[in-house]
């Protein structure tokens, strides 16, 4: 399993989330909000502060190439934006599902 976490422009989340759902068994995304922090040249002293949206995409390794160039082709279709793309390993992935009172 891998997981994919791409960190986007907000404005650029729905274009990856139209691109995901052409894609056999849709994986399941995680959204979120993320603050970037960083300094965009190091030769400046100050640093700035953006707003990103984080999708986070667990599934097959024999799928991860398949979704990243998904992803990337939707981002850039858009035009004029970037992003960062992370591929993981997962070693172990459980399902968490809620448990009856008193079933044993």
């Amino acid at each position: 399993m891998k997981e994919i976490k791409v960190i986007i422009e907000p404005s650029r989340v729905k274009d990856v989330l139209e691109a995901l759902r052409g894609i056999p068994d849709t994986p399941d995304v995680v959204l979120s909000e993320v603050t970037e922090y960083g300094n965009p040249d190091q030769n400046c002293n100050f640093f700035f502060i953006e707003k990103q949206a984080c999708l986070e995409v667990v599934v097959p390794g024999s799928q991860a190439s398949e979704v990243v160039d998904i992803i990337t082709n939707a981002v850039n279709s858009s035009g004029g934006s970037s992003g960062r793309i992370i591929v993981t390993d997962i070693d172990c992935a459980a399902e968490i599902r809620d448990i009856e009172a008193g079933v044993a």
